[in-house]
């Protein structure tokens, strides 16, 4: 078949999906819904066993059965008489995305939160194929049989995960006999009974603990050494405690003492999952601070910043926690103004809350500035915090928004997120956690544990405007001061000197203002940042025609919490707080590109960085 060819006068072939040494699947278009399909096709002259088609049929039945938001749903089965010889045809819905594979091929680094929710979601598409009567066995659960899309009709946007492939699913109702002598799945994902033909449910629940080690080590199951039968995973396994428990009980050789059960899994999850707050070191309020807190009511909560540190305070910002609204008002001699900006708190996650370091309007004086980033822009909490006060405040926010979403936002979403699915659109779309398609920034991996990403600078308008009028006004005036130094001293003879000497010297340094205005703008329209991530420092450069300056920063004293993003004048930027700096990274960026770049440097950060030993200077700059 080929593009443009027309299946049983309904099914319009678009393009190749995948192909293999038995048949070829294609992504396809329904001419009755205008839906997008996959239509699976398998040559039965290329076939070597009749239990291929067997499995083929199989499937077909199997998901006319089932009914299940993360499976594909079935359309249509038909076989078709061609010169090359007959063919079977499995048509069923199309899901866009790619898979899990692939994205680790391509470099997806998850953190332990978003591998967590990918694999909840697999053990929920379990229990339900698991509560069908007779239960249905996948025996074929891998990273090539799980495909993930990027939800974004949804506030967070989420994952979705499908499981496909369902040819070696054993239902047990054609099955004559419970022991099989076919043994299916993927090696390092088989556990012990299925060799023997014996797959119970515990049996995908091994093959979903091999998976769930692949996406954690970057490593196919059967790399590790084995010691009766199970996989001796710690040693290569970087992460909390619960991962290691959670593998060692999935990964059971034993059918009975394997985990396998939802039950089991949950308690498993709670005996170790924590408040992410309570988690962190708790910051308290600084005994020294201005700023006070008032507890309206559990729900309700208010900050009073003082605006000014000199002198008796009579002017106030009041930020407002609500369940409805975040809010920020001005308050003069005690009396409240309207509202400054106001925020649904639906629409706020604890990872909006960002800080960093700018400069004061109208100064080059550095300020720590506490926002709120929503819908294109950074709303200012407050301004010349210390570092203690932003510590309190953040934690204060993150855990008012981490309880309210745990109370009422979270349900929604997680019903949101069952009932969902996205039956195709005509864009095969990749996850959110993997690069951009169209991003400008370039990724390297020198070493197994050394990346580095090479970020384009981008020049706001305004920004560009600004240098070319500066450099055009000095250079200006640079001039009128050099024609009127050479027309004092040619004109004046030695009287002249001395003034014309003093206006050359003075055009010299307009001259030099007014060229470097212009090496700036050249430097910004044509260089770019480095961001290189070794295990014990991380250094950040710029650089415009191969010249420019380096900052070392040491990796392990960075978390996750100093890697932000933030808008100046709707310009989004993305940064590293440390020693009361923020460097920059990027600006101009895509939201897409900020949100891939900072899960990627919090990845490396959480599987790589490691102390420097001995003492750390603060920040090393290097010229070069």
């Amino acid at each position: 078949m080929n593009p443009g060819d027309i299946i049983q006068s309904r099914y319009k072939i678009k393009d190749v999906l995948g192909q293999g040494s038995t048949g070829t699947t294609y992504k396809a278009l329904d001419l009755e819904t205008h839906t997008l399909v996959a239509v699976k096709q398998l040559h039965l002259s290329r076939m070597q066993q009749w239990k291929t088609l067997e499995m083929f049929e199989r499937e077909a039945n199997i998901l006319q059965q089932l009914h299940h938001p993360r499976v594909p749903n079935y359309i249509d089965y038909c076989s078709l008489d061609t010169p090359e010889g007959t063919q079977c045809l499995l048509i069923q819905e199309f899901i866009a995305g790619k898979t899990l594979k692939q994205l680790i091929e391509e470099g997806w680094h998850g953190t332990e939160d978003e591998i967590l929710d990918i694999f909840t979601d697999l053990v929920d598409i379990l229990t339900a194929l698991h509560a069908l009567r007779p239960p249905v066995i996948h025996r074929d659960i891998n990273p090539k049989n799980i495909i993930i899309f990027p939800n974004t009709q949804v506030f967070p946007a989420i994952n979705d995960v499908y499981l496909v492939d369902f040819g070696a699913v054993q239902d047990r109702i054609r099955t004559a006999s419970p022991v099989s002598t076919t043994i299916v799945g993927t090696y390092g994902y088989v556990p012990f009974e299925q060799f023997g033909g014996q797959a119970v449910p515990a049996s995908d629940y091994y093959a979903l603990g091999a998976t769930l080690l692949f996406m954690l080590t970057h490593r196919h199951p059967s790399e590790f050494p084995a010691d009766d039968l199970k996989p001796q995973f710690e040693p290569f396994l970087r992460g909390s405690s619960v991962m290691s428990h959670l593998l060692n009980g999935l990964l059971e050789p034993s059918v009975k003492k394997r985990v396998s059960s939802p039950e089991a899994i949950k308690e498993i999850l709670d005996d170790h999952l924590v408040d992410p707050a309570a988690a962190s070191p708790t910051s308290f309020k600084p005994e020294t601070t201005l700023i006070e807190k008032i507890v309206e009511n559990p729900q309700h909560l208010l900050f009073r910043i003082p605006r000014q540190r000199i002198g008796v305070v009579v002017k106030h910002k009041v930020l407002h926690l609500t369940p409805k609204w975040i809010s920020m008002q001005e308050e003069i001699l005690g009396f409240r103004s309207g509202e400054v900006w106001r925020i649904p708190a639906a629409d706020l996650q604890p990872s909006d809350i960002t800080w960093y370091f700018g400069q004061s309007n109208g100064t080059k004086t550095e300020r720590a500035v506490l926002g709120i980033n929503h819908a294109g822009e950074t709303f200012e909490i407050g301004e010349h915090f210390s570092k203690a006060e932003i510590e309190w405040l953040n934690q204060e926010i993150h855990e008012y928004l981490w309880t309210l979403r745990q109370h009422s936002t979270l349900t929604d979403l997680t019903s949101d997120k069952q009932g969902s699915r996205n039956t195709g659109t005509d864009q095969q779309t990749s996850t959110h956690n993997s690069k951009p398609p169209d991003s400008r920034i370039t990724q390297q991996l020198k070493k197994p544990d050394h990346m580095r990403f090479r970020i384009p600078t981008s020049l706001r308008k305004d920004e560009l405007g600004d240098l070319v009028l500066s450099a055009l006004v000095t250079l200006a005036f640079a001039s009128v001061l050099t024609m009127a130094a050479f027309f004092l001293v040619y004109n004046n003879g030695n009287i002249g000197w001395i003034p014309g000497g003093l206006l050359l010297l003075v055009s010299i340094i307009f001259w030099g203002t007014g060229f470097g205005f212009c090496l700036m703008a050249l430097t910004r329209l044509f260089g770019s940042t480095v961001l290189h991530l070794a295990p014990e420092w991380t250094r950040v450069s710029r650089r415009c025609f191969g010249i420019g300056y380096s900052h070392h920063i040491p990796t392990a004293a960075i978390t996750q919490h100093d890697v932000i993003r933030f808008f100046q004048k709707n310009t989004l930027q993305v940064g590293i707080n440390y020693a009361e700096k923020t460097l920059k990274l990027g600006t101009g960026l895509t939201i897409d590109e900020s949100e891939w770049l900072i899960r990627e440097i919090t990845a490396y950060i959480e599987s790589f960085a490691r102390p420097i030993p001995g003492n750390v200077p603060d920040v090393e700059m290097e010229m070069k």
